[in-house]
């Protein structure tokens, strides 16, 4: 099975654990891309690279960024994935997994929200694409992070936004067992 991981800095720095630590999944072929301060939009100039590498599944883990912008509505959010996911599927990939975003201890003052705030939009933006999975019939998967729905100090790092050492392991165990299931339940 090929898959395809991409997403914001969470996914640079998975990418970077992984180099270290296993994924453990024999028999996979695994392509990552991950873009600081990455934001939905900022996923489409990697289409290339995703049909070139032609995957069984993409997973993506991105919207944090795109959260933390007061000025954009949960709504637009959650339509700029569904278009994302709708050009995928336009380049004939089987499977589109999507995974929960992280709540954080922390936001940027800048952004212009507050903790709270822009925790509430996580879970909002979260519900949405739980159901969006219904729209796609089932083609694209919302994938919920064990041990990572409530991130607290011990998964976090000093800045309470990214996966520390722990938060990744945690994060390596869910992708693998995202991509187990995919291939185990011939979704893909």
């Amino acid at each position: 099975m090929k898959a395809f991981i991409l997403g914001s800095s969470h996914i640079v720095r998975f990418k970077n654990y992984v180099q270290t630590h296993d994924i453990k999944l024999q028999h996979h072929e695994i392509q990552m891309q991950g873009v600081n301060g990455g934001m939905v939009s900022s996923l489409f100039k990697y289409l290339i690279d995703i049909c070139r590498f032609s995957p069984d599944v993409v997973f993506i883990q991105i919207g944090s960024n795109d959260i933390g912008s007061s000025e954009n509505s949960v709504v637009n959010i959650e339509f700029a994935i569904q278009h994302f996911i709708e050009v995928l599927f336009s380049m004939n990939i089987p499977l589109v997994m999507v995974g929960l975003l992280f709540n954080r201890n922390k936001v940027l003052a800048k952004r212009g929200l507050t903790v709270s705030q822009y925790n509430d939009r996580v879970i909002d933006l979260n519900c949405k694409l739980q159901h969006l999975q219904h729209f796609f019939n089932n083609r694209m998967l919302f994938w919920v992070h064990r041990g990572l729905q409530f991130p607290t100090h011990d998964i976090l790092d000093k800045h309470g936004v990214h996966l520390n050492t722990e938060g990744n392991r945690r994060l390596r165990l869910s992708i693998r067992g995202a991509l187990i299931y995919a291939e185990k339940n011939r979704v893909i």
